[in-house]
């Protein structure tokens, strides 16, 4: 969310110079604007200076010496320094993991192919004539005759049915067919023949799963089956290793030429989207089949009226798209005819569809034939911007993107600003596999021959079969726990303090290369018209709870575990007990390993505490609590504390699930680790967590004071 410009409102600029009062109810429940400390602060600076002394000038500092003491060590996985760091000092870069490895050698035939896909699919949109589709059957608005629209006959619609029941569209079977025909290419160019295995699995779930709801009429049935089905794949695929076409008498396919990446790692993004896709067509049933409490054209008004009214997002579109949506409402007048009124009003609100925020799009369901089109399905499956490692977006959102939009009034100046963003964090990570090698140290063994030393980094680059390490989406990219634990690595020879820092720098690296690539594939979407949600959105140590963190982290991930395990398990009404099998689902996800499986014991251990703390601090009506809530200082030193014990307990979560695994601290585990931490280095350590915290508290409290801004200016509830 962007911070409140100058012309906010009077109300809202007087909020800000005055540094916004934080009035209370009888409850302790704040009743004006949110309370956040001032940037101008002698608290806020200090904090701001000590965090980046500590990062920029301490931490940094330590591992670069680590990295220039072991050189002789760790320089078999170290490539040629690149212009113009060759010439400031760099040894080498650490091009060792394998993800970012890809991503760059990928980089330059990636760009003209990027353009190329870009020209034709503008092209398929400017060819996509306007046509209509019904929202309900013909029984459900057979109440409700009304004249044909005047603007065009309704594709696959009765001539008499009503406008209000027709959804403005346009014909993308053509745009669709390039997104499915190009994801193709893709898929197998980096998975060779065996992504095959990954397309029948992809179609058999659109035949047999799909139309389970409309067979069973049971939604419980319907998702048990579903869930179990493609769990079970999951476990199949890593047990078998993707198959093999020598099961088949073809054994040449599977050496047919060298392969990147398994298939399986790209069809686990795809069960994602085939999970997203039944949810969606089942909801869709429930409004245009089975005779819901509302139709579908209902459930569509409820939803757009409700972010009209509530939605920040969907506001701050309006008013970038000001000018242009007063022409579109006003350029059609009201005609003098009652069927061209009705007519007309059905083109203007679905001409807004194109000013509606991701969230309003996704919980829009779409007409019937749209779930029934094999094209369409296919065409979300391997949508070539999200296909590889996505971010997440559901079906409804990605169908409604095809035939409106996003609209932008200034593209130029949007474009320039995100792709700017996606090349300063590409800078950052290029100086920091110049002058800190992380990997090369988590890959290297310090009791193995220097010349033997690249085998571990040539097998994961070779090619035939499948790599030392997965190349998934959000999951380590080294040595698995079971290896890596096994021999003593290059930075178990570190000092505490060093081995701290690299540590925390090691969670920073993942951070940083994930921000490159997701936002990368993600301005490659918003190019081709399409917004997806956006990933790290925060600085990884810019957390105040396990929630918050990976809300951030895996965003889109964790709107699609929300629509589509969360609220289907019962919400808020079970929460507590949808936390173990969402942490399940996701550690198997990401890789089926033990590792994995402990970091999901680890958060849902530390996550159910919070929330029942939390739910208790913040609706007792005890005295004390309550006095407790009033204070504003004392308020924001506990959730600074609070901040700091959240973590601490995610860095540990977090090394034992995607870095260096459960056992990677040494032979002895976590109390060797223990056991050399000196007054001196927790007293540092304390002190860099508490400053990271309070900025990341008052980062908390100033989005929410941007959005209480927001809504006095937009006038929203």
């Amino acid at each position: 969310m962007e911070t409140p410009n100058n012309n906010i409102s009077s109300v809202a600029v007087k909020m800000q110079n005055d540094g916004g009062s934080h009035a209370t109810g009888s409850g302790g429940a704040p009743t004006g604007p949110p309370y956040r400390l001032k940037k101008s602060s002698r608290l806020y600076i200090y904090s701001v200076i000590s965090t980046v002394f500590y990062v920029v000038i301490y931490c940094s500092y330590q591992l670069v010496i680590a990295s220039y003491e072991n050189y002789d060590k760790i320089k078999v996985n170290l490539g040629r320094p690149w212009f113009p760091f060759s010439l400031l000092g760099s040894q080498g870069v650490d091009m060792s993991d394998l993800q970012w490895y890809y991503f760059i050698v990928a980089l330059p035939p990636f760009v003209p192919f990027a353009l190329g896909y870009l020209l034709l699919t503008r092209r398929a949109r400017l060819r996509a004539c306007r046509t209509y589709l019904p929202l309900d059957p013909p029984a459900a608005a057979a109440a409700e005759r009304a004249p044909s629209p005047t603007f065009g006959e309704a594709a696959g619609a009765s001539a008499e049915t009503p406008a209000r029941h027709l959804l403005v569209c346009r014909n993308v079977a053509g745009l669709q067919l390039l997104h499915l025909g190009v994801g193709l290419l893709i898929g197998f160019a980096v998975s060779g023949p065996p992504a095959l295995f990954a397309l029948l699995l992809v179609t058999l779930n659109y035949y047999v799963i799909a139309p389970l709801y409309r067979r069973t009429r049971s939604f419980a049935l319907s998702m048990g089956i579903m869930w179990v089905t493609h769990v079970a794949l999951l476990f199949a695929n890593n047990y078998y290793s993707g198959y093999a076409f020598a099961y088949f008498g073809l054994p040449f396919l599977d050496s047919l030429f060298p392969i990147l990446i398994q298939w399986t790692t790209q069809y686990n993004m795809s069960v994602l989207r085939m999970i997203a896709f039944n949810n969606d067509y089942w909801e869709n049933l429930d409004y245009t089949v089975f005779g819901g409490a509302v139709s579908l054209a209902e459930k569509r008004a409820r939803v757009i009226s409700k972010h009209r009214r509530t939605c920040v997002p969907c506001a701050l579109i309006r008013e970038k798209q000001g000018q242009l949506y007063h022409t579109a409402a006003t350029s059609l007048g009201d005609g003098g005819q009652n069927h061209f009124n009705a007519s007309a009003g059905g083109l203007v609100e679905q001409q807004k569809e194109g000013l509606l925020c991701y969230k309003c799009r996704t919980e829009c369901p779409r007409p019937l034939q749209e779930y029934q089109s094999l094209l369409s399905y296919l065409a979300y499956v391997y949508y070539p911007p999200l296909f590889m490692a996505g971010p997440m977006i559901s079906y409804n959102a990605y169908v409604s993107y095809c035939h409106h939009p996003q609209e932008s009034a200034n593209r130029k100046h949007d474009y320039t600003k995100y792709g700017g963003r996606v090349v300063r964090s590409a800078v950052v990570l290029c100086v920091f596999m110049h002058y800190i090698h992380i990997t090369a140290m988590m890959l290297t063994d310090q009791n193995r021959p220097a010349e033997e030393q690249n085998t571990i980094v040539r097998a994961a680059r070779g090619n035939t079969k499948s790599p030392t390490t997965s190349t998934t989406t959000t999951t380590t990219t080294w040595l698995p726990d079971s290896a890596a634990s096994r021999k003593p690595q290059i930075y178990e020879l570190l000092t505490l303090p060093q081995k701290s820092i690299f540590i925390l720098y090691s969670l920073g690296f993942l951070w940083l290369k994930f921000d490159v690539i997701w936002k990368s594939f993600r301005f490659f979407a918003m190019l081709d018209g399409i917004d997806p949600p956006e990933d790290m959105r925060r600085c990884f140590s810019n957390t105040v709870t396990i929630r918050d963190f990976w809300r951030d982290w895996h965003a889109s991930f964790n709107l699609w575990i929300v629509r589509y395990m969360y609220i289907p398990m019962g919400g808020n009404r079970r929460k507590l007990l949808s936390i173990f099998p969402i942490f399940f689902f996701i550690a198997i996800w990401h890789d089926i390993e033990m590792r994995l499986l402990h970091w999901a014991v680890f958060i849902c251990a530390a996550f159910i505490p919070e929330v029942l703390i939390s739910q208790w601090f913040t609706t007792t009506k005890m005295p004390l609590i309550v006095r407790i809530r009033r204070n504003i200082r004392l308020y924001q030193l506990l959730r600074v504390i609070a901040c700091v014990t959240e973590m601490t307990l995610l860095v540990f979560a977090n090394i034992i699930g995607f870095t260096i695994g459960s056992r990677g601290f040494g032979e002895n585990g976590l109390a060797n680790f223990f056991s050399e931490i000196t007054l001196i280095f927790l007293v540092l350590y304390l002190n860099f967590f508490f400053f990271s915290a309070i900025l990341a508290v008052q980062d908390r409290d100033q989005e929410a004071y941007d959005n209480y801004c927001y809504k006095q200016k937009f006038g929203l509830q």
